[in-house]
């Protein structure tokens, strides 16, 4: 049998663990590292046994890994050690305009992963925003001079391009982030083209829920998005991706679609929902 329990993980070349027969006294033990290819080479003779070989490949830690052997002792850690973490991802700057019920509800999932976010709005929401740990601005200059990583645009359509043509874009950073959450996608992406600088990212994102549908949850519910303009392979980028995994984490299906491809399909399903809703008034007309 072998000398201890085996555990597969990816440890560093020097803790990679080296697992042979046990061996009497009399057996002899060459070890050899070629530290270029990371292989171990083990060779041992015994008494009752021809030379063997084993050859181990050491891989390198790419993230924090829990040690669960079964046969650890109490006093060893369980978390590998420290200088083999990962620095964790700072918060992101969220900062909301407009600030009535879809973006309250977006930003209570928000806070709760640890974002710092930030609201503005026409309405004065700073006593809700006091008790929630949100800070909030009545002027858009000031919430603009605290240059959120990502601006969440929650107004109406009927407001959002007054409101996005009104927003200071010279005191916001050079790489931000806008994303609307409006349920058509080709009048946003158009205007945050028209309206941003060209360094701006733009992310269209349709939220398929809200504050009924989803206040027990977001799981599987479908985030339908399109990154129109995204530098990937940048902080820009990395920032885009971290956005977009707050509603992976939430248990959304991510559904990534072009803004044609989804207007295509809801201009279809808004037909059949205002047509049934038509025709139910209808009856309950001729009812009458």
């Amino acid at each position: 049998m072998a000398a201890s329990l085996l555990h597969l993980c990816h440890c560093k070349p020097h803790t990679q663990p080296i697992l042979l027969p046990n061996l009497a006294p009399e057996n002899t033990i060459t070890t050899f590292t070629n530290t270029t290819n990371n292989l171990s080479t083990v060779s041992y003779r015994s008494s009752s046994s021809n030379v063997s070989k084993l050859i181990l490949r050491t891989l390198p830690l790419t993230r924090p890994h829990v040690l669960n052997h079964a046969h650890s002792s109490s006093s060893q850690p369980s978390v590998a050690p420290s200088e083999t973490t990962s620095t964790p991802e700072d918060p992101l700057r969220i900062g909301i305009v407009g600030f009535g019920n879809f973006g309250q509800f977006i930003a209570k999932r928000l806070k709760r992963q640890g974002h710092i976010v930030l609201a503005t709005s026409r309405s004065d929401y700073s006593e809700y925003c006091a008790e929630s740990g949100i800070e909030f601005f009545r002027d858009i200059d000031q919430f603009c001079e605290k240059q959120p990583d990502v601006i969440l645009v929650c107004c109406s359509i009927l407001s959002t391009e007054t409101v996005v043509r009104s927003i200071p874009m010279h005191k916001l950073k050079p790489d931000t982030i806008f994303a609307d959450v409006l349920s058509v996608k080709q009048f946003p992406r158009n205007l945050l083209l028209e309206v941003l600088p060209p360094e701006f990212g733009i992310i269209c994102t349709h939220p398929m829920f809200g504050p009924e549908s989803g206040k027990q949850g977001w799981a599987a519910f479908p985030f339908v998005f399109d990154k129109v303009r995204i530098a990937e392979n940048s902080v820009q980028g990395q920032k885009c991706a971290q956005f977009l995994s707050i509603f992976e984490r939430e248990g959304c299906r991510m559904v990534e679609m072009s803004c044609e491809e989804h207007d295509r399909h809801a201009a279809g399903s808004q037909f059949i929902t205002h047509t049934i809703g038509r025709l139910r008034i209808l009856t309950e007309h001729l009812r009458h």
